[in-house]
């Protein structure tokens, strides 16, 4: 007998709640004891008081202390050049990042601080900060965006999206739920587990890939393989660093694994407006290595712009709306909002192997993430790019918005 946990009208959006502020241009504001003299020397940026991770900094390394090469190479270099520097300074690394992003992160000595600026190998650094995840049926989101008459045709309990890989960097995922292809998972969390122990994750998933057989639910793209990447804590708590070491590893398999299709989706951001650079940064060139990314919009009812990873324009950012096409009263909106999805009481798989019905902009990527992969499928040498202006270019203007320059657009899966 399987159980259903309806949990009603939840603002899910696992968004890292991260109250950073002061993360754009280097200024006096937002910087840790600048003097006149300290202008000159590498910036760091600094969250808001009760929100950084004592002690933890993120560290990006400039270019030009860098090989010209390939990826591997690099990503050698910048392991020798970390290390280097954490026997300079007695550093403590925890993540070494050498293909999103050029850097690492480590516990630092508020007295060691100003040595490292002055390191001429040192872009600037970055304050860790706290993050938060709050909290076979056809589901009508999968029927509203036309998945179910889609190459696949999910819900007629047959076929399967192959040939492509959809990264869920989240909570993790249930890797033995019997709905589910998870073909393989990485924690950097330190449990030890990619496997979800709260559940939004495994949601996720299951909105962009549930299997299509007579079980549970289907997904956009039924059947396709699933990768946990967890970044997230099964709290629901978590760090920057961690969420950049995963799109640092998601990255790396691209590159290891060019001829593959890949797409990641982030539903998790910044719950109050706020800009992270190392974040950001990552993502693009994580981008620009060929991974598609779907980011959720964020739940605070505010402008995607101010929002990391939200506002990266490369990604596809999705908003959220509810089964009368009204968009959701609680999603982010603005210029930056590439397609809108089916974000409201929606229907997917679940931790101990069951269903639950969840909300928010955290349920509204995953279904471009599905169609992204359903896309691909059949456009395998197609780019980040190509994807996102195919994906606009055939959705569906039905989404009733109030809101300013935001899109009316629906992501459309019918014709893949």
């Amino acid at each position: 007998m399987k159980r259903a946990v309806n949990l009603g009208l939840i603002l899910l959006f696992v968004a890292l709640n991260i109250f950073f502020w002061g993360c754009g241009q280097p200024t006096d504001q937002g910087q840790i004891n600048l003097t006149q003299q300290e202008k000159v020397l590498a910036p760091i940026y600094t969250a808001p008081e009760g929100e950084a991770i004592p002690g933890k900094y993120i560290v990006v390394l400039k270019d030009n202390v860098l090989p010209k090469g390939d990826f591997k190479s690099v990503a050698q270099a910048v392991a020798k050049v970390a290390g280097e520097i954490a026997k300079t300074y007695s550093l403590h690394l925890e993540h070494v990042y050498g293909f999103a992003l050029k850097g690492f992160s480590a516990e630092i000595p508020q007295d060691k601080i100003l040595a490292l600026r002055s390191d001429p190998r040192i872009a600037y650094i970055e304050e860790d900060a706290k993050v938060y995840a709050f909290a076979q049926t056809l589901p009508w989101g999968i029927d509203r965006i036309d998945a179910d008459i889609s190459s696949t045709k999910a819900g007629d309990g047959t076929g399967s999206v192959t040939g492509v890989r959809v990264y869920i960097i989240d909570t993790g995922i249930q890797l033995n739920h019997p709905d589910l292809n998870v073909v393989g998972g990485v924690d950097f969390t330190g449990k030890g587990t990619a496997d979800d122990g709260n559940g939004h994750g495994t949601h996720v998933a299951g909105i962009v890939g549930a299997r299509d057989n007579g079980d549970y639910v289907v997904g956009v793209a039924p059947g396709v393989e699933l990768f946990a990447v967890k970044v997230l804590g099964d709290d629901g708590s978590g760090s920057f660093s961690n969420v950049i070491a995963g799109v640092d590893f998601v990255t790396q398999q691209k590159l290891n694994n060019p001829s593959l299709p890949m797409v990641a989706n982030m539903s998790l951001g910044a719950r109050t407006g706020s800009k992270y650079n190392s974040l950001d940064n990552a993502v693009v060139n994580s981008i620009n290595a060929g991974v598609v990314y779907a980011i959720a919009a964020g739940n605070d009812g505010a402008d995607a712009k101010n929002y990391s990873p939200a506002h990266v324009k490369e990604a596809i950012t999705v908003g959220a709306y509810d089964e009368n096409n009204t968009f959701a009263y609680f999603s982010n909106w603005g210029s930056l909002l590439d397609l809108n999805a089916p974000g409201v009481r929606i229907l997917s798989t679940y931790i101990g192997s069951s269903t639950a019905t969840l909300s928010g902009t955290s349920m509204a990527a995953p279904h471009v993430a599905g169609t992204a992969a359903l896309y691909l499928s059949r456009n395998p040498s197609a780019t980040p790019q190509q994807v996102r202006d195919r994906l606009v270019a055939d959705g569906k203007a039905w989404v009733k918005v109030n809101k300013p320059k935001t899109t009316n657009l629906s992501v459309y899966a019918g014709n893949y």
